[in-house]
């Protein structure tokens, strides 16, 4: 069960993207104080969540592990544990000015695997750190904010009339990442944020695979973020 983890893990991660579809059209509005706060969907301060992650991946396959994962918005430093569900830590790593990894099984000690892992992770929790370039709505009447990034991926935070929030990421050969906070889940609220009770992150390669967090603990570590 253990290798058969490791096996499929380090397949999803190290993967190039394949084609899909790209960003969807906005109805142009200038950018100011009306449009809602494209912010507010990532943890301000510093906080350790744990999550049950719940992997679907082609052919019915399933996996599951534990995620740990402590993060400051303001150093977007983050350091993240996976184990398997009996706690076997399969991967220690920090992101900070780079990626250290402090404890990996093989072949969980791969760069690419730990730069994919953290690229997730800093979808999740980091605002997008591009120029806010356009904002508008979708034809749904969902609010978007989207931002270019220095490698010229373009992200849209798109803010739901329902609630929830999805964060899509763009490259020349379409989407490549999608994160969907659900509405409707009751959330854990703290110091005036609200932190999803579950997340789908999904990604689109040569192998896609879809992410599933049920959030197990948040914990707001301090307030001088």
């Amino acid at each position: 069960m253990k290798t058969r983890f490791l096996l499929i893990c380090i397949s999803l991660l190290m993967g190039s993207c394949s084609p899909g579809v790209g960003p969807q059209a906005l109805r142009p509005s200038p950018v100011s104080e009306s449009m809602p706060d494209c912010s507010s969907p990532f943890p301000r301060g510093r906080w350790q969540f744990v999550h049950a992650i719940q992997g679907s991946l082609p052919h019915g396959m399933k996996t599951s592990a534990i995620g740990v994962t402590e993060i400051s918005s303001r150093t977007r430093a983050a350091h993240c544990i996976l184990m398997t569900v009996e706690g076997f830590v399969l991967f220690d790593g920090v992101l900070d000015e780079g990626i250290t990894i402090n404890r990996a099984v093989r072949p969980f000690d791969s760069p690419a695997f730990a730069r994919g892992l953290m690229d997730d992770i800093k979808s999740v929790f980091f605002p997008p750190q591009g120029q806010l370039t356009q904002t508008g709505t979708l034809k749904n009447g969902a609010q978007v904010c989207r931002y270019k990034q220095q490698d010229g991926t373009l992200v849209d935070v798109i803010m739901p009339l329902n609630g929830g929030w999805e964060i899509h990421h763009y490259r020349q050969n379409g989407l490549i990442r999608s994160v969907h906070a659900y509405a409707g889940e009751r959330p854990f609220e703290e110091k005036n944020q609200h932190i999803p009770a579950r997340i789908t992150l999904s990604r689109d390669r040569p192998t896609p695979y879809t992410l599933n967090f049920r959030l197990i603990r948040a914990e707001h570590m301090d307030e001088r973020e």
